[in-house]
């Protein structure tokens, strides 16, 4: 990935992160055990094997032998992947980019989970905005 998408991306991740601290701040978002484990649903990126199955560049049988090799270690998927000659460092690099860019933003899963309605959420945006500045990242 190119170093001004990095930047994008990791901007506007910040950007999310103090959105979703401004709503709680403000008390116009009030996250129970039950809300955030919704919360944490719905941002979860999906697997890697799943991401490296979908661009078929692993077939089941190849993550199923990964996956046991993964068992009772530590070790990541991506690396186990590569050192079973199943996948190189540079498709690692570009699974994992895919699962990162899937990965929802957070408008979308607080509208979706409930927690907000849509023109909730854009109205505390806009005050976000107006508290904090904007970050100039497009949303």
């Amino acid at each position: 990935m190119d170093a001004r998408r990095e930047d994008w991306l990791t901007a506007m991740r910040a950007d999310e992160r103090a959105f979703l601290a401004f709503l709680e701040e403000t008390g116009k978002l009030k996250l129970g055990g039950d809300d955030q484990d919704r919360l944490d649903e719905l941002r979860f990126r999906p697997l890697f094997g799943e991401v490296a199955l979908r661009e078929r560049v692993l077939k089941v049988d190849q993550i199923a032998q990964v996956l046991a090799t993964q068992a009772g270690t530590t070790k990541r998927f991506g690396a186990l992947a590569v050192e079973l000659g199943f996948l190189s460092e540079a498709d690692v690099e570009h699974l994992l980019e895919l699962q990162r860019r899937l990965r929802p933003p957070l408008s979308w899963v607080l509208v979706e989970s409930g927690l907000l309605s849509a023109t909730k959420l854009w109205r505390e945006r806009i005050r976000f905005e107006d508290a904090v500045g904007s970050t100039g990242v497009v949303r």
